[in-house]
């Protein structure tokens, strides 16, 4: 079957992949992270067979699976790689239309510019459609190339953690090109390319705050600590305390920049009723930059709890003879969080794909301020990375769009990546 890249796009917007967001423990014990991949996996399988290559599925557990297809020989690997499922439909359309693209005609930088609108069409089924186009058309010789179509992105990364550690895929690969949406500080003037080299991580911190409980008519008692009035003394600390974060800057000479951060995304606490609350807690979205980690943030929100202590801002709770202060983990996932990484423009590989991509227009590097599946690339199996994308936007909202346009420079540019693959390749990986 030969597709034109819209064509395939439309495609592949139109079956039903939505993460189900749902995650559950089996009657053994066995953590099951529901999923909706089938169809499109069976779909692009069967295209990538068409074009000769070999397939092979990756089980991740719970049903879910990653497509992993490979054509050619050779010692080292060029790994095409993309996620397949989408989000929900969010508000402000309807399940029909999110899953019933439309071109339609507005205005991208200053130009009129047709789009294709559907869910899935920026995040990533358009960077799908363009990078297995460029792997059914390419010609190449002296190395493998790979192409994996990966699980539950938008949740746990599940599909790119069993990619990762339960799998061989990665040993020989040495660079991976993934055509997703690469955010960043950057805004990449009209017809510049993004290249995002880096993304920053992400971890879930805890903190859970005692309260001593109490009839709510004595709120006033000495021997009384109110846990959610305590919560939101810690929550407001935490916002000024984000202020001070690092700043990393990822390339050298340049001034762009990216900035660690810590978001309180929920207080739970109380019942509301005529009781004093003697628990809440708070769940914290902690950005990461290189140098950072899960562990170092959460030694940094302990440092913060301990200058509230010094300072008698939030007080401790006995329960008897032994005294409770607010305290901070890592929430608990299936997956290990997320990262952060930056790949140097100089390094060779790198260099040398720059170098092919700058045929095809002018560029931008940049670093990605979200977390995506090149985390795990990048910063757990340290492989060489480079992000292209579409140019589009609404990722994650109603009526999101991709532009046309950039769905043929996409193909164009890995299409010319794939075929001067053994150029830009290392003759041999470490």
């Amino acid at each position: 079957m030969s597709l034109d890249v819209v064509a395939l796009c439309k495609n592949l917007i139109a079956i039903d992949s939505i993460n189900p967001f749902r995650t559950e423990i089996s009657p053994t014990g066995e953590v099951v992270i529901d999923g909706k991949e089938e169809e499109i996996l069976a779909y692009c399988e069967g295209l990538l067979q068409d074009a000769g290559f070999a397939t092979r599925r990756q089980d991740c557990g719970g049903g879910r699976q990653n497509l992993i297809a490979e054509k050619g020989e050779g010692v080292v690997s060029l790994l095409l790689y993309g996620h397949v499922d989408t989000v929900e439909v969010k508000e402000g359309w309807t399940y029909e239309e999110a899953l019933s693209p439309v071109v339609r005609t507005r205005e991208v930088d200053g130009k009129a510019v047709e789009t294709l609108v559907g869910l899935g069409s920026n995040d990533m089924k358009g960077g799908v459609a363009a990078m297995l186009c460029a792997a059914m058309k390419a010609e190449f010789d002296g190395y493998k190339l790979k192409v994996v179509l990966g699980c539950d992105e938008e949740f746990w990364s599940l599909g790119s953690h069993c990619l990762v550690h339960d799998s061989d895929v990665l040993d020989d690969v040495g660079l991976i090109l993934v055509p997703e949406l690469g955010e960043s500080t950057v805004a990449p003037k009209p017809g510049e390319m993004l290249v995002t080299l880096g993304r920053c991580g992400r971890a879930e911190l805890v903190i859970d705050v005692p309260g001593t409980g109490g009839h709510g008519a004595e709120p006033h008692r000495r021997d009384r600590v109110n846990a959610v009035t305590q919560a939101a003394y810690i929550a407001v600390a935490i916002e000024e305390y984000s202020h001070t974060l690092p700043v990393y800057y990822p390339f050298p000479g340049s001034q762009q920049h990216v900035e660690s951060s810590a978001l309180v995304t929920r207080i739970e606490g109380g019942q509301g009723l005529l009781s004093i609350p003697d628990k809440a807690q708070i769940i914290v979205n902690r950005v990461l930059v290189p140098g950072e980690t899960p562990e170092s943030a959460q030694d940094d929100l302990e440092d913060l709890l301990l200058q509230l202590r010094e300072t008698g801002a939030i007080q401790p709770v006995s329960y008897g003879a032994q005294e409770h202060w607010p305290s901070v983990s890592i929430r608990p996932r299936p997956t290990p969080p997320l990262l952060p990484y930056c790949m140097d423009p100089q390094e060779p590989t790198i260099a040398r794909a720059l170098k092919r991509v700058k045929t095809h227009g002018p560029l931008q590097c940049g670093m990605g301020l979200s977390v995506a599946d090149e985390n795990r690339f990048g910063g757990e199996a340290k492989k060489p990375v480079l992000v292209i994308g579409p140019r589009g936007e609404d990722s994650h909202a109603a009526y999101e769009w991709v532009t046309i346009p950039s769905l043929h420079r996409l193909e164009s540019t890995y299409l010319d990546l794939i075929q001067h693959g053994n150029t830009i390749l290392p003759i041999e990986t470490t």
